[in-house]
Parts: structure tokens; sequence; C-alpha cells
């Protein structure tokens, strides 16, 4: 009689088991029906942005407002990327964008002034860093004591020049050819973040000058060009991306310069470039 109960114990399991599968697959196929008619699957759209009111042709505008950057999908103030290749389908990446030499003052204007509010990303390689120069900044006056905002070059290290004040303290020790990160108030950051070095940010002056890649722009001439490459920089204010640069080349003639992603446009800015 034992051996009765075990074995009808079993059976009883197995029967359950059966069941359950029988109802999971059930379910399964009418969870299929429902996905695979999707179009005919009515919805109350009244709470949503979409006019479409069934489930495949709100789905449909999704994807399409997924992919498609216009300032209708994105929110003011805040900045939309697309794929490289989709928005500048005329253009090649390439690594770096670099000046020739020293104090050749080939420089890219961002049409950005410095302020309070002003931050940046740079990707940088110095090619030469022997004598001072600029890799980007903007001064009012011939006086960089004060009225300026440049990132620099001198003795071997790197720093943040801020009327007259220079971040972090000793600067940043650096070596030709080694790619570097600065931020400086990113996003509304209040730090300086350089190859691994944070210091507090100084508040950035109001300029009336704007700001140079390459070059300090001096009372509005280019000067102490630098020996450098530059792969991306990003100009923020606040949480908003003003400047999103790559390093670029225009196919049809070969044109380097940098393509703002934020914007859409390409600068080529003044002097000569070349690439690595």
């Amino acid at each position: 009689m034992r051996r009765f109960r075990i074995d009808y114990k079993e059976y009883l399991k197995v029967f359950v088991f059966f069941v359950i599968g029988v109802v999971v697959a059930l379910a399964i196929g009418y969870a299929a029906v429902i996905f695979f008619n999707s179009n005919a699957v009515s919805y109350n759209n009244t709470n949503s942005t979409l006019s479409s009111t069934d489930v495949q042709g709100a789905l449909d505008e999704l994807i399409n407002k997924c992919w498609t950057r216009s300032a209708d999908y994105c929110p003011t103030g805040q900045y939309c990327e697309e794929s490289f290749s989709a928005q500048f389908s005329a253009y090649r990446n390439i690594n770096t964008l670099c000046t020739t030499g020293v104090g050749t003052n080939a420089y890219i204007d961002t049409g950005v002034k410095p302020s309070s509010t002003i931050g940046y990303f740079l990707e940088f390689k110095p090619r030469n860093i022997s004598t001072t120069a600029t890799i980007l900044g903007a001064s009012n006056t011939t006086n960089l004591s004060a009225n300026v905002m440049a990132l620099e070059f001198s003795s071997g290290n790197v720093f943040m020049n801020i009327n007259g004040t220079g971040l972090p303290t000793g600067g940043v020790a650096v070596v030709n050819n080694t790619r570097f990160a600065m931020y400086y108030k990113y996003r509304g950051d209040n730090y300086l973040r350089l190859y691994g070095t944070r210091s507090s940010a100084t508040a950035i002056p109001s300029l009336n000058k704007n700001i140079y890649l390459f070059a300090l722009n001096k009372a509005g001439t280019a000067d102490r060009g630098s020996y450098v490459c530059i792969a991306r920089c990003i100009i923020t204010d606040g949480d908003t991306v003003l400047r999103n640069y790559v390093a670029c080349q225009r196919k049809s003639d070969g044109k380097l310069g940098l393509c703002d992603e934020a914007t859409g446009t390409f600068n080529y800015g003044v002097g000569t470039f070349t690439y690595d």
C-alpha cells in the first residue's frame, strides 16, 4: 500500500505540471496573437503626445521620434546627438586636428565668450611644450594678469590661467605626444580636473572676446599659438552644450577643421592645420 501512495503522488505531480504547461502555452499563444496584431489593438492616447490610436502606430511614432533630431523632439536647452556619419555625411572623422608649430597662431574662433557659467571639456595632445603657449583662451586686454581666461603651457606644465592665477598651483606636468583630458566647470561643476588632478575652479571672468582654440584671443588678435593637437572640445553654459567639436576632414577637398555636433556646422578656422 505504501508503494502505491508514492507512485500515486508522482503521477499527480506529472499531471499538475502538465496542466501548468498547457496554461502557460495558451497564455504565450494569446500574447503572441496580440503582439503580432498590435495594429488592431487600440489604446487611449489622451495623456500622450502621440497621434496614433493603435499600438503599432504608437510604436512607429516613438521610433521615428527617437531617430529624428529636430527642435520638435529635442527639449529646449538640451543637446540631442545623432551619429557623426548621419549628421556629417560629407566629412570623415580624424584622430586629432593639429597646428604645425609653436607661434603659428593658427586658430579656431568658437564664437563663445567666457563667463562665470561657461565650462569646458578638452581632449588634447601636446607636440611641443618647450615654451609658453596657449591651447584655448581669451583676454580683453594685452595685460595677461587681468581680464584673461586661458589654458596654457609653461615650463613643461599645463595650467588654467584665470586673471593671472594658475590652477592647479604649479600646474600639471605634461609629456609630448601623450593625450590629456581637462574639465573646467564642465556642465556647471565647480572643479578643475586635469589628468587625474582635481582642484577648486575659480570663477571665469566675463569677457567681451570670443574664445579661440589653439591660440589666445588677445584683445582681438591671435597670439601665443601652441603646437598642439585637439581631438575633442565641448563648451557648456551650465548644463547646456554650446559647442561639441570633433576633429574632422571634408571629403570633397580634404579641408581640415572641427565639426560641431551641437550646431551641425564645420569650422575650419584660420591658418594651416594638419592631423594625425
